[in-house]
């Protein structure tokens, strides 16, 4: 039964693109065949709009969990009513160090369920699986429960069929040239076969570098990374979703589970850092078995990584998982939620007055920023910002004025009020 703010399915996502996919490609199709409500909820969208639709009742609600937790504490959802519990990207969550809320959810889910005396759905998903993961799987299950089962697919860990690898080694430390030059050959195949690209990146800088290069050349462009407002972000990803953009320039963000089949081709513009930041990358192209490449730009540094990944090519073993620097890189994104927090009211009275001291105007302290720290327009508003404090500090002021300025107007009469932030008022 459908309740107001009681969701009977739950599907946990790291990031509000995922959220946006699993709805509309997920849930909506279902939408038409049988009479069930869905939504999402993430960051960056209306609380008026989620709020309507928690109120009218939801079956299956997709959520990242920042969202969800903010939902919660105000009050907003409750999961009295919820029967199955979904972790989509669990590998990512856990990079993240969300390890001890997720064990929260799970557990408060599996109590209630065993204290009603109802059974209950635990699903968790993921691309990749290392020993954390079963370690949480153990915490709850027991191995010879017969509820209980691990699928694991033969081709986990390993490099898929359909998808050329290249590694192009570097001499030198430009690495935009050969850039180009691999955009140049990706275009010609996209003419003939319609498809897109993906570069990836380690950092949001060579991101912002990357996406001005590639625009320099010619070539219709969109980021996605952990710094680009929630609005822009989703605009971004919606550009290159309807092939309005050709090339989409990325963190490791994008990397995570978005299903998106005219990929075809990935490169690796800064070589990622571990066996499992490549395997995440490579799976955006060439989905559901269609003919995708791989092209990395590597250099000495990155030879452990290559030898380990020729040796499971030889051998046709699985990679070794030992972690992933995503939660490093992409930290504004995923930020780790505390356990518990506390509320406003119980915070203690030297903490409020550290809070409540005197902080400078963002001008000034971004007018000391180097120009690559500053963001797309700020220029024009920190010189109008500039000027308008150098009037202010020029402007006149009652303590300023002297004798020898009276009888600069006319009259002669004497000042008896002075609002800065108008002219000067003279009185009779």
């Amino acid at each position: 039964m459908t309740l107001p703010n009681r969701p009977r399915a739950l599907v946990l996502v790291p990031n509000r693109e995922l959220a946006i996919q699993v709805c509309e490609e997920g849930f909506k199709p279902f939408h038409y065949e049988v009479p069930l409500k869905f939504a999402s909820i993430y960051a960056g969208q209306s609380h008026k709009i989620e709020t309507q639709k928690l109120e009218q009742g939801v079956d299956g609600l997709v959520a990242t969990l920042e969202r969800l937790r903010y939902r919660r504490d105000g009050q907003k959802l409750f999961l009295s009513n919820l029967s199955s519990l979904v972790i989509d990207e669990l590998d990512t969550f856990l990079d993240a160090g969300n390890e001890q809320t997720l064990c929260k959810i799970i557990e408060q889910h599996l109590t209630d369920g065993a204290r009603k005396n109802i059974q209950k759905q635990l699903i968790m998903c993921s691309a990749t699986v290392n020993k954390q993961m079963e370690a949480m799987a153990r915490r709850f299950f027991d191995p010879l429960d017969p509820d209980f089962k691990i699928i694991v697919e033969k081709s986990t860990h390993m490099n898929l069929s359909n998808l050329k690898h290249e590694f192009i080694q570097l001499a030198d430390y430009d690495k935009v040239k050969p850039l180009h030059l691999i955009c140049k050959e990706y275009r010609k195949y996209a003419r003939k076969h319609d498809t897109s690209c993906i570069v990836f990146c380690n950092s949001v800088a060579s991101a912002r570098a990357i996406e001005h290069a590639l625009a320099g050349a010619g070539m219709k462009s969109a980021s996605l990374h952990g710094e680009i407002p929630p609005k822009k972000r989703l605009e971004n990803y919606l550009r290159f979703k309807k092939r309005e953009a050709d090339v989409l320039v990325a963190t490791d963000l994008a990397s995570r589970g978005l299903d998106m089949p005219f990929v075809s081709h990935v490169i690796n513009f800064d070589f990622p850092r571990t066996t499992s930041d490549y395997l995440h990358r490579a799976g955006r192209a060439g989905r559901a078995g269609r003919e995708g490449f791989v092209l990395s730009l590597c250099r000495e540094r990155d030879a452990p990584i290559l030898e380990e990944m020729k040796l499971s090519h030889d051998n046709q073993e699985p990679l070794k998982i030992r972690g992933s620097a995503y939660s490093l890189q992409n930290k504004e994104l995923m930020p780790k939620v505390p356990a518990s927090t506390p509320r406003i009211g119980t915070q203690p009275r030297e903490l409020i007055a550290q809070d409540q001291r005197y902080r400078p105007k963002k001008a000034a302290l971004v007018k000391h920023a180097p120009p690559g720290m500053r963001a797309a327009g700020e220029g024009k508003k920190l010189a109008k910002e500039d000027e308008r404090i150098l009037r202010m500090k020029n402007k006149p002021t009652r303590r300023h004025l002297t004798d020898q300025d009276l009888p600069k107007f006319k009259g002669g009469r004497k000042w008896r009020t002075w609002n800065s932030s108008s002219r000067a008022k003279e009185a009779i």
